[in-house]
């Protein structure tokens, strides 16, 4: 996939992480139709409330007819780019998930979840904040806790790595 790069982000090395998300992130969002950029951006900002959101909420913000924003929330679900409840509220945009998925993340006290590690790391350094993700090493199943203060993650002795996913694969489908 273009705009990605594998890079290996040690200890203390939040410039370098906050760099290749930043890269690989603008190079993603410039090929996605504006008109899903901003439902992304609104239903995000709304999800951070710790509820799922209703359709007609997330029709009011873009001012947008209910049955046009509710179309492209079941085109970006069936894409793999938000999931949506029974009753059609977003539960999950952008990496920022209300339901259980593979990390848990808390902000402000209020409990989140995030469909991949990359989101887990990548949610408290774009808004600059505080918070706790709880996850678990792939080949181990054993749980770790990663601290961030002010957007940057408290150094513990780890390292991520970021490599290029599958083409086509499910945003919300965990890694």
């Amino acid at each position: 996939m273009e705009g990605w790069e594998t890079v290996k982000v040690c200890g203390n090395n939040n410039q370098a992480l906050a760099t290749a998300i930043k890269k690989t992130w603008d190079s993603w969002e410039t090929r996605r139709p504006q008109r899903e950029r901003e439902l992304s951006r609104v239903g995000f900002r709304l999800l951070l409330g710790g509820q799922p959101v209703s359709l007609s909420l997330l029709a009011d913000s873009p001012g947008r007819p209910p049955g046009e924003v509710k179309t492209e929330l079941v085109r970006m679900a069936g894409e793999g780019r938000c999931t949506l409840s029974e009753t059609d509220d977003l539960t999950g945009i952008m990496g920022l998930s209300v339901v259980p998925a593979p990390h848990q993340l808390s902000l402000g006290g209020k409990r989140f979840f995030t469909w991949c590690a990359l989101d887990a790391a990548a949610i408290p350094a774009a808004l600059n904040t505080d918070a706790t993700v709880r996850s678990f090493l792939a080949d181990e199943r054993r749980e770790i806790t990663l601290h961030f203060r002010d957007g940057k993650w408290i150094p513990e002795n780890i390292w991520i790595q970021l490599t290029e996913p599958e083409e086509g694969t499910r945003l919300c489908s965990g890694t």
